[in-house]
Protein backbone atom coordinates (compact mmCIF):
# COMPACT_ATOMS: atom_id res chain seq x y z
CA UNK A 1 0.00 0.00 0.00
CA UNK A 2 2.96 2.03 0.88
CA UNK A 3 4.44 1.73 -2.72
CA UNK A 4 0.99 2.45 -4.77
CA UNK A 5 2.07 6.72 -4.97
CA UNK A 6 5.39 5.50 -6.49
CA UNK A 7 4.88 2.52 -8.63
CA UNK A 8 1.07 3.85 -9.99
CA UNK A 9 0.04 0.19 -10.14
CA UNK A 10 -0.59 -2.83 -7.91
CA UNK A 11 -2.54 -6.10 -7.94
CA UNK A 12 -5.31 -6.94 -6.01
CA UNK A 13 -8.10 -9.35 -5.27
CA UNK A 14 -11.70 -8.96 -6.49
CA UNK A 15 -12.97 -8.77 -3.36
CA UNK A 16 -10.52 -6.11 -1.68
CA UNK A 17 -11.30 -2.46 -2.41
CA UNK A 18 -8.56 0.49 -1.56
CA UNK A 19 -10.31 4.24 -0.53
CA UNK A 20 -8.23 6.97 -1.12
CA UNK A 21 -8.40 9.47 1.46
CA UNK A 22 -7.81 13.05 0.77
CA UNK A 23 -7.09 15.92 2.47
CA UNK A 24 -9.15 18.86 1.92
CA UNK A 25 -7.22 21.35 3.91
CA UNK A 26 -4.15 21.94 2.05
CA UNK A 27 -5.83 23.13 -1.01
CA UNK A 28 -4.21 21.86 -4.50
CA UNK A 29 -2.09 19.00 -4.72
CA UNK A 30 1.42 20.97 -5.95
CA UNK A 31 0.93 23.46 -3.93
CA UNK A 32 2.14 22.91 -0.83
CA UNK A 33 5.54 21.22 -2.12
CA UNK A 34 5.58 24.36 -4.19
CA UNK A 35 5.34 26.82 -1.18
CA UNK A 36 7.62 24.61 0.69
CA UNK A 37 10.14 24.73 -2.14
CA UNK A 38 10.33 28.30 -2.53
CA UNK A 39 10.61 28.88 1.01
CA UNK A 40 13.64 26.59 1.19
CA UNK A 41 15.07 28.32 -1.78
CA UNK A 42 14.53 32.40 0.11
CA UNK A 43 16.40 30.85 3.21
CA UNK A 44 19.50 29.02 1.43
CA UNK A 45 19.18 32.74 -0.56
CA UNK A 46 19.48 34.43 2.62
CA UNK A 47 22.16 32.45 4.39
CA UNK A 48 24.51 32.55 0.82
CA UNK A 49 23.72 35.80 0.06
CA UNK A 50 22.41 37.66 2.63
CA UNK A 51 19.21 39.31 0.55
CA UNK A 52 16.92 37.64 -2.08
CA UNK A 53 16.16 40.42 -5.09
CA UNK A 54 19.01 38.87 -7.06
CA UNK A 55 17.65 35.92 -7.03
CA UNK A 56 13.81 36.20 -6.77
CA UNK A 57 11.44 38.83 -8.28
CA UNK A 58 10.21 40.46 -5.01
CA UNK A 59 8.17 43.28 -5.22
CA UNK A 60 9.47 46.72 -3.24
CA UNK A 61 11.50 48.75 -5.41
CA UNK A 62 14.06 50.22 -5.00
CA UNK A 63 14.56 50.64 -1.24
CA UNK A 64 14.50 47.28 -0.39
CA UNK A 65 17.63 46.71 -2.65
CA UNK A 66 19.34 49.54 -0.91
CA UNK A 67 18.52 47.78 2.09
CA UNK A 68 19.96 44.47 0.53
CA UNK A 69 22.94 45.56 -0.65
CA UNK A 70 23.54 46.69 2.88
CA UNK A 71 23.09 43.49 4.19
CA UNK A 72 25.64 42.21 0.90
CA UNK A 73 28.32 44.84 1.80
CA UNK A 74 28.43 43.75 5.51
CA UNK A 75 29.23 40.15 4.46
CA UNK A 76 31.75 40.64 2.21
CA UNK A 77 33.79 42.79 4.53
CA UNK A 78 33.36 39.99 7.35
CA UNK A 79 33.91 37.35 4.46
CA UNK A 80 37.44 39.70 3.39
CA UNK A 81 38.55 39.89 6.60
CA UNK A 82 38.49 36.31 7.65
CA UNK A 83 40.17 35.65 4.54
CA UNK A 84 42.15 37.72 5.32
CA UNK A 85 43.17 36.40 8.36
CA UNK A 86 43.66 32.78 7.41
CA UNK A 87 45.70 33.59 4.79
CA UNK A 88 48.14 35.65 6.94
CA UNK A 89 47.92 32.87 9.71
CA UNK A 90 48.28 30.01 7.46
CA UNK A 91 50.09 30.83 4.65
CA UNK A 92 52.07 34.46 5.12
CA UNK A 93 53.51 33.86 8.65
CA UNK A 94 54.72 29.96 7.70
CA UNK A 95 56.20 31.14 4.49
CA UNK A 96 58.55 34.27 5.73
CA UNK A 97 59.67 32.23 8.76
CA UNK A 98 60.79 29.67 6.36
CA UNK A 99 62.32 31.65 3.93
CA UNK A 100 63.91 34.32 6.39
CA UNK A 101 63.34 32.87 10.20
CA UNK A 102 61.34 34.57 12.70
CA UNK A 103 60.62 38.53 12.29
CA UNK A 104 59.16 40.54 14.87
CA UNK A 105 56.87 42.03 12.28
CA UNK A 106 55.38 40.29 9.32
CA UNK A 107 53.83 41.46 5.87
CA UNK A 108 50.21 40.92 5.60
CA UNK A 109 47.75 40.56 3.14
CA UNK A 110 44.57 42.90 2.93
CA UNK A 111 41.41 41.47 0.70
CA UNK A 112 38.72 43.61 0.69
CA UNK A 113 37.37 47.01 -1.58
CA UNK A 114 38.00 50.00 0.14
CA UNK A 115 34.67 52.11 1.20
CA UNK A 116 33.90 54.62 -1.17
CA UNK A 117 33.05 58.09 0.02
CA UNK A 118 30.26 60.28 -0.89
CA UNK A 119 32.51 63.13 -2.30
CA UNK A 120 29.34 65.15 -3.35
CA UNK A 121 28.00 65.70 0.09
CA UNK A 122 31.57 66.06 1.25
CA UNK A 123 32.03 69.15 -1.27
CA UNK A 124 28.83 70.70 -0.38
CA UNK A 125 29.65 70.24 3.46
CA UNK A 126 32.81 71.93 2.93
CA UNK A 127 31.39 74.90 1.28
CA UNK A 128 29.25 75.79 4.03
CA UNK A 129 31.83 75.13 6.63
CA UNK A 130 34.01 77.89 4.44
CA UNK A 131 31.09 80.48 4.19
CA UNK A 132 30.26 79.90 8.09
CA UNK A 133 34.27 81.23 8.74
CA UNK A 134 36.19 77.68 9.18
CA UNK A 135 39.22 77.19 8.53
CA UNK A 136 40.23 74.14 6.42
CA UNK A 137 43.53 72.99 4.94
CA UNK A 138 43.24 72.87 1.37
CA UNK A 139 45.70 69.55 0.93
CA UNK A 140 43.68 67.67 3.13
CA UNK A 141 40.80 68.28 0.90
CA UNK A 142 42.66 67.44 -2.38
CA UNK A 143 44.01 64.60 -0.52
CA UNK A 144 40.00 63.30 0.14
CA UNK A 145 39.22 64.09 -3.57
CA UNK A 146 42.34 62.51 -4.86
CA UNK A 147 43.88 65.75 -6.50
CA UNK A 148 47.57 66.71 -6.41
CA UNK A 149 49.12 69.98 -6.18
CA UNK A 150 49.15 71.84 -8.81
CA UNK A 151 52.93 72.65 -11.03
CA UNK A 152 54.38 75.72 -11.31
CA UNK A 153 53.21 76.76 -14.95
CA UNK A 154 50.12 74.27 -15.31
CA UNK A 155 46.98 75.90 -16.33
CA UNK A 156 44.20 76.29 -13.68
CA UNK A 157 40.64 75.88 -13.49
CA UNK A 158 39.37 78.64 -11.70
CA UNK A 159 36.00 80.49 -11.29
CA UNK A 160 34.75 82.97 -13.89
CA UNK A 161 35.19 86.41 -12.39
CA UNK A 162 32.54 88.81 -13.27
CA UNK A 163 33.24 91.13 -16.39
CA UNK A 164 32.31 94.64 -15.55
CA UNK A 165 31.82 97.65 -18.70
CA UNK A 166 34.36 100.09 -18.24
CA UNK A 167 33.32 103.44 -17.33
CA UNK A 168 33.25 105.26 -20.45
CA UNK A 169 35.38 108.36 -20.95
CA UNK A 170 34.51 111.98 -20.67
CA UNK A 171 32.45 113.25 -23.94
CA UNK A 172 32.76 109.65 -25.72
CA UNK A 173 29.30 109.72 -26.32
CA UNK A 174 29.22 113.13 -27.86
CA UNK A 175 32.12 112.44 -30.00
CA UNK A 176 32.24 109.19 -31.79
CA UNK A 177 28.62 108.09 -31.06
CA UNK A 178 30.44 105.05 -29.88
CA UNK A 179 28.20 104.40 -26.51
CA UNK A 180 24.83 105.59 -26.46
CA UNK A 181 24.32 104.92 -23.08
CA UNK A 182 27.07 106.98 -21.85
CA UNK A 183 24.65 109.83 -21.81
CA UNK A 184 21.85 107.85 -19.75
CA UNK A 185 24.50 106.47 -17.26
CA UNK A 186 25.41 110.52 -17.02
CA UNK A 187 22.58 111.15 -16.07
CA UNK A 188 21.53 108.01 -13.83
CA UNK A 189 21.66 110.07 -10.35
CA UNK A 190 19.00 112.99 -11.74
CA UNK A 191 16.72 109.97 -12.44
CA UNK A 192 16.81 108.82 -8.69
CA UNK A 193 16.83 111.87 -7.08
CA UNK A 194 13.03 112.34 -9.06
CA UNK A 195 9.93 112.55 -7.17
CA UNK A 196 7.53 109.41 -7.06
CA UNK A 197 3.74 109.28 -7.89
CA UNK A 198 2.00 110.81 -4.03
CA UNK A 199 0.15 108.17 -2.18
CA UNK A 200 2.29 104.85 -2.10
CA UNK A 201 5.56 104.72 0.31
CA UNK A 202 8.03 103.13 -2.55
CA UNK A 203 11.87 103.07 -2.71
CA UNK A 204 12.29 103.50 -6.65
CA UNK A 205 14.06 106.85 -6.11
CA UNK A 206 16.35 105.57 -2.89
CA UNK A 207 19.61 106.64 -3.45
CA UNK A 208 22.22 103.37 -2.98
CA UNK A 209 24.44 101.13 -5.14
CA UNK A 210 23.57 98.27 -7.43
CA UNK A 211 24.40 94.84 -5.36
CA UNK A 212 26.09 93.69 -8.26
CA UNK A 213 28.20 97.09 -9.17
CA UNK A 214 31.49 97.59 -7.26
CA UNK A 215 32.05 101.63 -6.55
CA UNK A 216 30.02 102.96 -4.32
CA UNK A 217 27.09 105.23 -5.04
CA UNK A 218 28.90 107.60 -7.77
CA UNK A 219 30.08 104.69 -10.01
CA UNK A 220 28.51 105.00 -13.36
CA UNK A 221 25.44 102.20 -13.90
CA UNK A 222 23.13 100.86 -16.24
CA UNK A 223 19.94 102.40 -15.13
CA UNK A 224 18.21 99.00 -16.36
CA UNK A 225 20.18 97.23 -13.15
CA UNK A 226 19.95 100.15 -10.85
CA UNK A 227 15.91 100.36 -11.34
CA UNK A 228 15.32 96.73 -11.30
CA UNK A 229 17.49 96.27 -8.02
CA UNK A 230 15.18 99.27 -6.27
CA UNK A 231 11.95 97.14 -7.70
CA UNK A 232 13.07 94.51 -5.82
CA UNK A 233 13.17 96.39 -3.00
CA UNK A 234 9.85 98.22 -2.97
CA UNK A 235 8.34 95.13 -3.77
CA UNK A 236 8.63 92.51 -1.15
CA UNK A 237 6.32 94.66 1.40
CA UNK A 238 3.29 95.06 -0.97
CA UNK A 239 3.16 91.51 -1.96
CA UNK A 240 3.43 89.99 1.65
CA UNK A 241 0.18 91.92 2.74
CA UNK A 242 -1.74 89.86 -0.89
CA UNK A 243 -0.25 86.58 0.31
CA UNK A 244 -1.71 87.35 3.91
CA UNK A 245 -4.72 87.62 2.11
CA UNK A 246 -4.51 84.61 1.00
CA UNK A 247 -3.10 82.80 3.56
CA UNK A 248 -6.19 83.59 5.81
CA UNK A 249 -8.14 82.11 3.29
CA UNK A 250 -6.20 78.70 3.49
CA UNK A 251 -6.06 79.13 6.83
CA UNK A 252 -9.95 78.76 7.25
CA UNK A 253 -10.35 76.70 4.27
CA UNK A 254 -11.51 72.83 5.52
CA UNK A 255 -10.05 71.03 2.13
CA UNK A 256 -8.79 72.22 -0.93
CA UNK A 257 -11.58 72.47 -2.82
CA UNK A 258 -13.02 74.58 -0.63
CA UNK A 259 -9.94 76.89 -0.64
CA UNK A 260 -10.17 77.01 -4.27
CA UNK A 261 -13.71 78.41 -4.39
CA UNK A 262 -12.60 81.17 -1.63
CA UNK A 263 -9.79 82.05 -3.74
CA UNK A 264 -12.18 82.19 -6.86
CA UNK A 265 -14.76 84.40 -5.05
CA UNK A 266 -12.48 86.32 -3.38
CA UNK A 267 -9.66 86.90 -6.03
CA UNK A 268 -11.92 89.84 -6.99
CA UNK A 269 -11.90 92.05 -4.56
CA UNK A 270 -7.81 91.31 -3.70
CA UNK A 271 -6.24 94.74 -2.64
CA UNK A 272 -3.77 94.98 -5.69
CA UNK A 273 -4.00 98.95 -6.19
CA UNK A 274 -0.58 99.01 -3.92
CA UNK A 275 1.15 97.02 -6.47
CA UNK A 276 -0.32 98.15 -9.21
CA UNK A 277 0.81 101.74 -9.16
CA UNK A 278 4.05 100.33 -7.80
CA UNK A 279 4.67 98.87 -11.05
CA UNK A 280 2.74 102.34 -13.00
CA UNK A 281 5.68 103.76 -11.05
CA UNK A 282 8.70 101.60 -12.43
CA UNK A 283 7.27 101.82 -15.22
CA UNK A 284 7.08 105.53 -15.65
CA UNK A 285 10.64 106.13 -14.18
CA UNK A 286 12.20 103.28 -16.80
CA UNK A 287 10.21 104.86 -19.38
CA UNK A 288 12.28 108.59 -18.31
CA UNK A 289 15.39 106.98 -17.84
CA UNK A 290 15.29 105.62 -21.57
CA UNK A 291 14.03 108.57 -23.05
CA UNK A 292 16.82 110.81 -20.95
Amino acid sequence: MANIAGDCAALIPDTMSIDFIESKSIGQSGDLYEKRVNHLDQQISKAVLGQTATTDAIAGGHAVGREHRLVQEDIEGADASALSAIINRDVIRPWIQLEFGPQKRYPRIRIGRPKTEDLSALATAVDKMVRLGMEIEEGEIRARFGFSEPKPGARLLRAAAPVLAPDPPDGAGEAGGQDRTSKIKRVSGEIKRGQGLPGTETALQARGPSAAISGGPSAATDPAVDLADQLARAAPPVIDGMIGQIELMMTAASSLEEFRQMLLAGFPGLDAQAMAQLMAEAFLTADLAGRL
